[in-house]
């Protein structure tokens, strides 16, 4: 995720001049992600610049609205963000996806609410 006047096709070092926005699951994201499209020039998360830690979903792209660096996150923390129209999302050749879990215990009948809960979750992460 970029400040909406960035370019959207960043190499490296231009991700490092503007520096990273970090949160809890950051530095895990940036391996995962900048590990497989910048495979050259990314050597690990401690190596990054480091702008800002920001340890509250629905702040984390504050700062990148603000023009001050970078951030990775999932779509979620896109909408979370009051200010989506100041942000932008990079476009790289490869992405990542993680598979959504919906837990229970065994043998345990749920709840009306929690069925309900789960049909809406259900049908909105259906492929089209």
């Amino acid at each position: 995720m970029l400040p909406s006047d960035a370019d959207l096709s960043p190499d490296f070092s231009g991700l490092q001049d503007r520096g990273f926005i970090a949160h809890p699951d950051g530095f895990a994201f940036a391996d995962e992600l900048l590990g497989l499209n910048l495979p050259d020039a990314y050597r690990a998360a401690e190596l990054l610049r480091l702008r800002s830690y920001v340890n509250q979903i629905g702040q984390i792209a504050e700062p990148v609205a603000c023009g001050l660096g970078y951030t990775i996150l999932p779509w979620s923390g896109i909408a979370a963000c009051a200010q989506r129209d100041r942000l932008a999302v990079a476009q790289l050749a490869r992405q990542v996806q993680h598979d959504l879990w919906i837990v229970q215990r065994k043998e345990r009948v749920l709840p009306a609410r929690i069925r309900t809960v789960q049909s809406v979750i259900m049908k909105a992460v259906a492929p089209i």
